[in-house]
């Protein structure tokens, strides 16, 4: 016989760069006094995210149960969530007159990157 109760779904997320507002100090920008740099002129990277979900129903005892396999961001992608107006990267806002240098350690803020591969293993039960 054919197996039954089993799900397999992938889910693939790509984002272009989202926008974000350079600030004055960041290389090629040029704005004189007085005069206001465009909003949301340039992006950051682009996001990719492939997420994995794997389900088995079953019955047990008169109950029904689902074991559930879900592995998010599968390749483990270091997905970019925010920049430093400065230089536009997400590891450095260190930029000196238009070169820009390594960054500290207080510079690596790790909420400027998504999270990494998670996953997630349940048992679901129905009554």
């Amino acid at each position: 016989p054919i197996p039954n109760g089993w799900s397999l779904s992938i889910e693939t997320f790509i984002e272009s760069g989202r926008p974000f507002t350079p600030s004055n100090l960041y290389p090629g920008i040029s704005a004189n006094a007085g005069e206001n740099i465009q909003t949301n002129s340039l992006r950051k990277p682009a996001v990719v995210n492939f997420d994995i979900r794997f389900t088995k129903d079953f019955k047990l005892a008169n109950l029904d149960y689902k074991f559930i396999l879900w592995v998010e961001n599968v390749f483990d992608n270091r997905n970019v969530v925010s920049v430093y107006s400065a230089t536009g990267r997400p590891d450095t806002q260190q930029n000196q007159s238009g070169i820009i240098k390594g960054g500290t350690d207080h510079d690596l803020d790790p909420s400027n990157w998504d999270y990494g591969r998670q996953v997630r293993v349940g048992l679901e039960l129905n009554i």
